[in-house]
């Protein structure tokens, strides 16, 4: 995608003038938003999160509580991976180690009927961390 650099100028010959076009690599970054309670951000999932999930709805399958509907939660849903980005709601924003670091509580929205319950997430982009949808 091409943008215009701020501050230049290229003569358009209709006119008036516009910024000069500058490529992707050269945008400037935007500084990170604070996260906030009740913001929508992206998780990965850790091995040792998706091996919890997996197995609880295994368990659920095997003892047919799925079945039997006796008033007990079973956990039903599609078998998650590590590092699987899944929507995470923010519910605790705490200051990190320096300005302009946070670590998020969360409320993970899984593909089934369950959730997953994260603490004190470092915003990056491997497994165990949470960031902000690509913006489209």
């Amino acid at each position: 995608m091409l943008r215009y650099k701020p501050g230049s100028r290229l003569h358009t010959g209709v006119g008036f003038s516009l910024g000069e076009i500058m490529t992707e690599t050269e945008q400037p970054e935007r500084p990170v938003p604070k996260p906030s309670i009740g913001r929508m951000v992206h998780y990965a999932l850790t091995e040792d999160e998706a091996d919890e999930i997996n197995a609880r709805r295994t368990d659920a399958v095997r003892s047919e509580l799925v079945k039997r509907r006796p008033g007990h939660m079973a956990h039903v849903g599609n078998t998650v991976i590590e590092e699987q980005i899944v929507s995470m709601t923010i519910t605790a924003v705490h200051d990190g180690e320096y300005v302009g670091h946070y670590r998020v509580n969360g409320q993970c929205t899984l593909d089934g009927n369950d959730t997953l319950w994260v603490e004190g997430a470092d915003l990056g982009n491997e497994a165990g961390r949470w960031n902000w949808p690509e913006r489209i």
